[in-house]
């Protein structure tokens, strides 16, 4: 079995250039997030929400938070985990073995960590 997590508030252990956002969507902790008309979203696979950065905390509708454009995220994985596997982003905001047309937001550095950096999807634009 792959790499995947169920979606759940995730820790965030450091973060790198953090920004202050305000939600138009609930999130988790390590969601990555995207914008859609002008307001930060949970980011889905598709081109019109394309993931930019990683929530700093969890919050709801019209919550201010701190958000980073690189992450170390601690995850609980549901499948075999391999370190220095590439992960990407599902359409449910969950984390996934990269492939299948998705997103790579990051790679795994221990068998509970993750390094995301969702802006970085944007220039993968071969999906792979």
């Amino acid at each position: 079995m792959a790499f995947s997590e169920t979606r759940a508030s995730r820790t965030v252990l450091d973060g790198v250039c953090p920004i202050k956002i305000v939600l138009a969507e609930d999130c988790y902790a390590g969601d990555c997030l995207g914008i859609s008309g002008g307001t930060w979203v949970l980011s889905a696979s598709t081109d019109s929400e394309q993931p930019l950065v990683v929530a700093g905390t969890d919050g709801v509708i019209g919550d201010t938070i701190t958000a980073y454009l690189m992450a170390v995220v601690e995850f609980t994985a549901n499948g075999a985990t391999t370190i220095g596997e590439v992960i990407a982003l599902h359409d449910d905001g969950y984390l996934v073995a990269a492939g299948g047309g998705l997103p790579d937001v990051g790679f795994t550095t221990t068998l509970t960590q993750a390094i995301l950096c969702p802006s970085a999807a944007s220039i993968d634009t071969a999906r792979t």
